[in-house]
């Protein structure tokens, strides 16, 4: 017998965050979250997006054991923006049973209904960021990049039986060393610089607000809206907090921004990390403290990849 229960003691919060870790056990090509992180999540800190509208979160149990979680809520902001009226869900999880995934479905279908919506749309990232969003369909071959979903090859087809239908389709590239740019293009960046008048700046810890303000700036040119996928502008806000959360992490050497030589007005960037899976992995359990930082440190220095 299946039982929904709303997340609302400590017990359920470690229950909720706890359940991906034994469900993902005995996966090689699972990257455990820090627990540390996706609790700050759940509870709000440097999560902008739970500001701009209602959520739950919830639990599924069966004869008193938690086989599944969800999160739904309403973004108020991105509705009024596109002049929608839709609920997203987020951090869906369940054993393989396609029962408790239509049960835990049709719990988050309620809950947004009573919103007074009447879309549902889904996985989006908790924190209005790129984790955690869609579902990986292809590719499970291999652990997922940073930012990137993974899931079951099942969870696509719970999906599909349930009704939902496809919004897009969201691609990985893989680039090698030895395809890096030649030396006749690396002529052509000056020439280029030089003709069109701009030059490039790494990423400024110490003048966070400026960056900040500048990337809002250059996503507001050129965020763009297309008919059948909906699309909102990051407050400087939301890229405030995620910034901040991911400047532990960042070389700001891999962070560029270009702006126009005089005036200095920000025309493009780019957002390049270190990927910190490789190191993530290691930590089985999802946990720093007290002896999972010995193995981030030591890994830390053996990543290779961006």
């Amino acid at each position: 017998m299946f039982e929904i229960v709303e997340v609302k003691t400590k017990g359920d919060l470690r229950a909720f965050i706890g359940l991906q870790y034994r469900l993902y056990r005995g996966d090689p090509n699972f990257v455990p979250p820090l627990r540390s992180q996706m609790k700050a999540i759940l509870e709000g800190r440097n999560n902008m997006l739970f500001g701009y509208g209602p959520h739950i979160t919830l639990l599924l149990k069966k004869d008193g054991r938690v086989i599944g979680r969800i999160l739904v809520g309403v973004d108020l902001l991105y509705n009024e923006e596109n002049k929608y009226k839709s609920a997203y869900f987020s951090l869906f999880e369940c054993e393989q049973d396609i029962n408790a995934a239509f049960a835990l479905l049709r719990a988050a279908e309620d809950w947004a209904l009573l919103q007074g919506v009447d879309h549902l749309r889904g996985p989006e990232s908790p924190d209005n960021g790129d984790s955690y969003k869609g579902l990986l369909v292809m590719g499970f071959d291999g652990p997922p990049a940073m930012m990137n979903s993974y899931n079951p090859p099942w969870y696509d087809d719970y999906f599909d039986k349930y009704g939902f239908t496809k919004s897009s389709d969201l691609f990985a590239y893989y680039f090698t060393a030895e395809k890096f740019i030649s030396k006749n293009i690396e002529k052509i960046i000056p020439y280029a610089m030089n003709k069109f008048s701009y030059h490039v700046d790494c990423f400024d810890k110490k003048n966070l607000s400026r960056e900040v303000k500048d990337i809002h700036e250059i996503l507001a040119q050129t965020i763009p809206t297309f008919s059948d996928e909906h699309t909102s502008i990051p407050s400087i806000e939301d890229i405030d907090k995620m910034a901040r959360s991911l400047l532990p992490i960042a070389d700001t050497e891999l962070i560029c921004i270009a702006r126009t030589n005089g005036a200095n007005r920000p025309i493009g960037y780019v957002v390049a990390l270190p990927e910190y899976n490789q190191v993530f992995k290691h930590l089985k359990d999802g946990r720093l403290f007290p002896f999972g930082i010995f193995k981030f440190l030591y890994y830390r220095r053996k990543i290779n990849a961006m």
